[in-house]
């Protein structure tokens, strides 16, 4: 028989479980924190991957062009207006016609900015883009080999903290595997449910997720944004969740690490 006294009342033993439950939790989320924290140290590192340029690159182009040209032509009419001038000044006389035709250069060349810029901003958007996917895949290339020169230098640090996360994953599967639902198990979720539970406003899980689903819906209707962005987090943390108690998946991981950590 156990020494330990187990609270005679249901709704004070659901409170003391959903508190190892969160207890747990808060260990799982920090040991994460440590081992992104680990990685993000090595991130600077990685090649960024470049992306195809669309319309707004194309119009940002045919602008800069534009405006190119356009002082180009600027420049070069100035200067058929300047020697025409200076004809005119010497006393070179010219016809009607002569005028006409000396116009028709000028009036070429202000119409030419626009179509050369349309063409040629496409040839350069067009040139760009094509080079892209073999760009990146030299870049990913690299990063991949980047990326295990990476797990091997820090798998003294991560293996620990892997070793604590499953430690973590067979304690949840050993106390709390279906005591509550795997999609709500967060700090937030958790914690919430054991005030509800404390406060005497629930005396089972269903009656505390009912209640959590109500102030959840609350929320939502209050403040949808955050209410979004809430529940998205909530699903990241819930699928690091369920990718840890895969004990397949641990299998893998400290595999991995162990064999980098022996090549070092």
């Amino acid at each position: 028989m156990s020494s330990v006294q187990q609270p005679a009342d249901p709704r004070a033993a659901l409170e003391a479980r959903l508190g190892g439950l969160y207890q747990l939790l808060v260990r799982f989320e920090g040991l994460q924190q440590q081992e992104r924290a680990i990685y993000q140290r090595h991130m600077h590192k990685y090649l960024s991957y470049k992306h195809k340029w669309g319309a707004g690159m194309y119009w940002l182009w045919v602008l800069i062009l534009t405006m190119t040209a356009f002082v180009a032509t600027f420049s070069i009419v100035t200067a058929m207006f300047v020697a025409q001038d200076l004809n005119s000044g010497s006393g070179v006389s010219a016809s009607a016609s002569s005028e006409v035709q000396s116009w028709a250069p000028v009036l070429f060349l202000a119409l030419l900015p626009l179509p050369v810029a349309l063409v040629a901003s496409g040839v350069i958007v067009g040139i760009r883009n094509a080079r892209v996917p073999k760009v990146n895949a030299k870049r990913l290339h690299v990063n991949q080999e980047r990326s295990n020169q990476i797990a091997e230098f820090v798998a003294p640090e991560i293996v620990p903290i892997v070793e604590q996360i499953r430690a973590v994953s067979r304690e949840f599967n050993t106390h709390f595997k279906g005591f509550f639902p795997v999609e709500y198990c967060t700090t937030e979720d958790v914690g919430t449910c054991w005030r509800l539970v404390h406060d005497h406003r629930a005396s089972t899980v269903v009656e505390a997720r009912r209640e959590h689903e109500t102030l959840l819906h609350r929320q939502r209707l209050e403040d949808g944004a955050s209410a979004q962005l809430a529940a998205t987090q909530r699903a990241a943390k819930v699928a690091a969740l369920g990718n840890v108690i895969t004990a397949a998946g641990f299998g893998a991981t400290i595999g991995t690490l162990r064999a980098s950590r022996g090549r070092r």
